[in-house]
């Protein structure tokens, strides 16, 4: 099943999805350099999802 904007996804089904970061994040897409590609999002210690970093939307960075 497609579904163009699901509420949300069960165990073992997958998405491409675009996340915005509250805070500045070390990223580079995975098939450049796949340490800094992989990601997980976690919240009070349970992994919520993992997964590659695909795409880097041009314009979306920050300097420190």
């Amino acid at each position: 099943m497609r579904m163009a904007r699901p509420r949300c996804l069960t165990r073992g089904q997958t998405a491409l999805v675009e996340v915005t970061a509250a805070r500045a994040m070390v990223l580079e897409e995975y098939s450049e350099y796949r340490a800094l590609g992989r990601v997980a999002l976690r919240e009070g210690g349970r992994t919520l999802a993992v997964g590659i970093v695909t795409r880097l939307l041009e314009g979306r960075t920050t300097e420190m």
